[in-house]
């Protein structure tokens, strides 16, 4: 055996012996420890999708009957619903306070742009209320300088829009609508004054159109009567 082989022979176990007692004098390492957190996601709130759809598709028409449904999703197990309507950057008006009903009917009577909200909350003493809401548009049925007339699901009931006055800085006055059965005789009647609104028409639903025996049908006459805004009448009667 060479003298090289014989050195080969003697470093290696050396090396190891001596790796090995580097090894038994280090300091251990410590086992790696994992910490798990676990969050409680019972009572965090998850924010609900609400819609609010109506049966009519905007534009409306004055007097039309629009039925809103609103529906929840990932919302409250036993969800209330409130409706509220207002103008466009107007304030709103709670129109239907907290049922358990998710849909409301509405009856615009002036043309317009419109907000609709509905506000949705976990049963009647829930705490965390949630809200939606959409913009509307309803239209004038009144499209010339005379009024119009269109008759509504009450055989007894008509509505009557009034045109709108020229427009203008205001008052301009109150409107009614007088009707009375057709004859050489009328016997006028007359609904509640409303004011008129500047470039607005004004609309009435006239009520108590009986009709009249033997034939058990009628016709009836109306018209609308502006009348003076109030300071215009006393001004008038101190002069008289």
């Amino acid at each position: 055996m060479s003298f090289q082989s014989v050195l080969n022979s003697l470093k290696f176990p050396i090396a190891r012996t001596r790796a090995r007692r580097a090894r038994r004098g280090a300091p251990r390492k410590r086992a790696a420890t994992c910490k798990l957190l676990l969050e409680l996601l019972e009572n965090r709130t998850v924010p609900s999708t609400i819609s609010l759809v109506p049966s009519e598709a905007a534009p409306q028409l004055v007097g039309e009957r629009i039925t809103w449904t609103a529906t929840v999703t990932d919302g409250p197990a036993a969800p209330v619903y409130q409706f509220s309507d207002g103008p466009a950057h107007g304030p709103l008006h709670v129109v239907r306070d907290f049922s358990t009903n998710n849909t409301f009917t509405w009856t615009p009577m002036q043309e317009g742009n419109y907000n609709i909200m509905v506000t949705i909350k976990d049963g009647f003493a829930g705490t965390n209320p949630e809200s939606a809401d959409v913009s509307d548009v309803v239209n004038s049925r009144v499209t010339g300088t005379d009024a119009v007339i269109t008759p509504t699901l009450n055989p007894l009931v008509a509505l009557y829009s009034v045109p709108p006055t020229q427009p203008g800085p205001g008052p301009h006055g109150l409107v009614h609508v007088e009707f009375s059965v057709a004859g050489d005789q009328p016997s006028w009647r007359s609904t509640n004054d409303l004011p008129s609104m500047p470039g607005k028409s004004t609309n009435f639903f006239v009520a108590g159109m009986l009709p009249t025996p033997p034939t058990r049908c009628a016709t009836y006459s109306a018209m609308a009567r502006l009348l003076p805004p109030r300071s215009s009448r006393r001004a008038a009667s101190r002069r008289r």
